[in-house]
């Protein structure tokens, strides 16, 4: 996939390539379908990687997905109509291959005090945070402070309701399984926060969890993955596989994985390879529109 824009760490010329690609979709669109079968290629790479080139017929019914914040926060319009459309779209395209989409505790705690923070400062989040953040994006769609007040009070009935999702208490934690959480926080922890961050204290639980769940069972496919933690972030999914390989030694599949990834999965895994098209130009776009 293409790391989206809203990194911190995306260096200038690869902007530039986005820009050119959502050219290129109005205006060479011989050069978009070059690119997009590109795409299409990594994915199906991606899916031959996840399934271990095991047989036909893989199936995710017994995966637990934990959704990441990110994605739940484009998925409720706080992101660009194309984040918006991009995340609600792999969400069902999980949910129809048989994954059980859920939402931590945890993670709609982390959702709130987005939320709150914006409702305490909107013209400075507007302001100071760039086009990138969720304040801006939400500014030019037409909605205001007012409508962050409304998604705070219904955000529970919205994950349910309009994503199809269930909120869940995080597992208690099994130090048997959870591995050195203080060398996971160093990992997550960017080059200039002080201390541990509510962020990467959400981070290391939901990694917890998803461990906890596992049980100390080693994994070589997707669908024996039992649970996994699913997010948009390039820098928690580099920190993870890190600290799992190098800092914890450990083989088999990460406990986590990149939204992408996971749908490309399931979309190759559904027997119908053919709709494939649409879905990687709204993954395409979605990405280089951010």
């Amino acid at each position: 996939y293409l790391p989206s824009m809203n990194e911190v760490d995306i260096p200038q010329n690869q902007r530039w390539v986005h820009r050119f690609i959502l050219n290129a979709q109005t205006e060479d669109v011989q050069t978009f379908n070059t690119i997009l079968a590109l795409v299409k290629g990594l994915a199906v790479y991606d899916y031959l990687f996840y399934s271990e080139f095991k047989g036909a017929n893989p199936s995710l019914r017994r995966l637990v997905a934990y959704i990441d914040s990110p994605i739940l926060c484009h998925a409720l319009c706080m992101g660009t109509p194309e984040e918006e459309r991009y995340a609600r779209e792999t969400m069902r395209l999980l949910q129809e291959s048989g994954v059980s989409c859920q939402v931590l505790e945890t993670t709609v705690s982390e959702i709130r005090g987005i939320l709150r923070s914006l409702q305490n400062d909107w013209e400075g989040s507007i302001a100071q945070r760039g086009r990138h953040s969720y304040a801006y994006k939400m500014h030019q769609r037409g909605l205001g402070k007012e409508d962050v007040f409304e998604l705070d009070g219904l955000l529970e009935s919205r994950l349910s309701q309009l994503l199809n999702l269930r909120v869940v208490p995080s597992l208690k934690r099994d130090p048997r399984y959870t591995l050195d959480e203080k060398k996971l926080e160093e990992r997550l922890a960017d080059t200039e926060d002080v201390g541990v961050t509510s962020r990467v204290r959400h981070d290391v639980t939901a990694i917890a969890t998803v461990l906890t769940g596992r049980k100390g069972m080693s994994v070589r496919t997707i669908e024996d993955s039992v649970c996994v933690f699913v997010t948009s972030s390039g820098h928690t999914i580099r920190s993870v596989s890190l600290w799992w390989r190098q800092d914890e030694s450990q083989e088999g599949l990460p406990p986590i994985i990149h939204i992408t990834d996971l749908a490309n999965y399931a979309w190759l895994s559904s027997g119908k390879p053919s709709e494939i098209d649409s879905f990687q130009k709204q993954n395409l776009v979605a990405t280089c529109a951010a």
